[in-house]
């Protein structure tokens, strides 16, 4: 029996309409994370490596390059060691209109301040020498508080003149000499400098931080496992002290809005776990919008192991950060955003807003891209 023509034609259009819906709705999903797997893993061969290594771009934090030096792969474990290298470049045009950088602001003094309440919390009889030592090295001040420029706090350091010969600025310069060496710059005749970023500013840091490849399980990419060969940290108390997320740098892939992202901050010595807020678009990507903060340390039994005991905990939105920087300070958002209300209300001038201040990251949720 002959077929007829159409009824060959439309059971052609059929095969070609089932064709379509597999191919679709099974092979190429299939093939893609197929293809995905293979090409967010940090292999020599995949692009993803080559920006894992060297970031091409600026972070948000607007001066800030990230690299990658010192690299070893351990192809048993699926784990690659290295050293990072941060570099900070001002960029004028994002930091306001007409700032140079050489503008003049007024700031509670780091260091009088840092060595004051240590000295108070540890050898409160040594306050008056200290003082003392306040008279020489900073030049008589007047108050707590300095008139630095911006670029000189940031990068290139304020003066410390270390040239005194009397016994307490001599005591105070051996021990900030000895402290803190990797933030002063050294220079002729005893004068020191400190800034907050300069001596970070193009050097490698000596920590070596481990993370997973991802070949053989990519959700494990870029996962941190180890630094300085330590499985875990030894600041902080019980489960606080593990690494959980990855290096912030690369994200496993299929991710969805009920996954929570998490990356371990060295700076902080603590991960990050950002939560899904809503759907978002760039430039036509589909995106989603993941927020994150501070954290409210007293009712949050997974932060609570970063203070010695509940009742100690730092108010919300704070972190006491003595135990990972070695100094008396606390992190918080910008404009003390999400604190605690007792908080804001102690400072005035403060104009805390989310879209100014807050942590927000749109994330591809295909392929992780940032």
């Amino acid at each position: 029996m002959q077929i007829p023509r159409h009824l060959k034609i439309g059971a052609g259009m059929a095969g070609v309409g089932v064709f379509g819906i597999l191919f679709g709705w099974v092979l190429f999903p299939t093939i893609l994370k197929s293809q995905l797997k293979k090409e967010m893993a940090l292999s020599k061969k995949t692009d993803v490596r080559a920006m894992w290594e060297t970031i091409p771009f600026a972070l948000s934090f607007k001066v800030e390059w990230k690299e990658k030096l010192e690299i070893e792969e351990n192809e048993e474990d699926d784990t690659i060691m290295y050293k990072r290298r941060d570099t900070f470049y001002f960029r004028p045009e994002l930091s306001g209109p007409g700032l140079t950088g050489e503008e003049i602001i007024v700031m509670p003094h780091i260091l009088m301040i840092s060595i004051a309440t240590i000295v108070n919390r540890d050898k409160p009889a040594m306050l008056n020498m200290i003082g003392k030592a306040f008279n020489g090295i900073f030049d008589g001040p007047e108050h707590v508080f300095m008139n630095v420029k911006a670029l000189d706090i940031l990068f290139r350091g304020y003066k410390i003149n270390c040239a005194r010969t009397e016994f307490a600025p001599k005591a105070v310069c051996t021990a900030l000499k000895k402290e803190i060496a990797d933030s002063l710059i050294i220079e002729p005749n005893n004068q020191y400098r400190f800034s907050l970023f300069g001596m970070r500013n193009g050097t490698i840091d000596s920590h070596v931080i481990t993370v997973k490849r991802g070949i053989n399980n990519v959700m494990d990419v870029g996962k941190v496992v180890a630094i300085d060969g330590k499985t875990e940290q030894e600041i902080w108390r019980d489960t606080c002290n593990r690494f959980e997320g990855t290096d912030g740098t690369v994200f496993p892939p299929f991710l969805t809005v009920n996954d929570r992202l998490e990356s371990f901050s060295t700076d902080l010595c603590r991960p990050f776990k950002p939560w899904y807020q809503k759907k978002t678009s760039y430039n036509g990507i589909k995106t989603n919008r993941y927020i994150a903060n501070i954290g409210d340390f007293a009712n949050d039994p997974d932060l609570q192991c970063f203070c010695d005991t509940p009742d100690t905990c730092p108010p919300k939105g704070t972190m006491d950060m003595m135990k990972c920087m070695k100094a008396p300070m606390y992190a918080s958002l910008p404009h003390y955003l999400d604190c605690d209300p007792a908080v804001q209300s102690k400072v005035k001038g403060l104009n805390p807003d989310d879209n100014q201040h807050g942590i927000q990251i749109d994330f591809e949720p295909v392929s992780i891209v940032i």
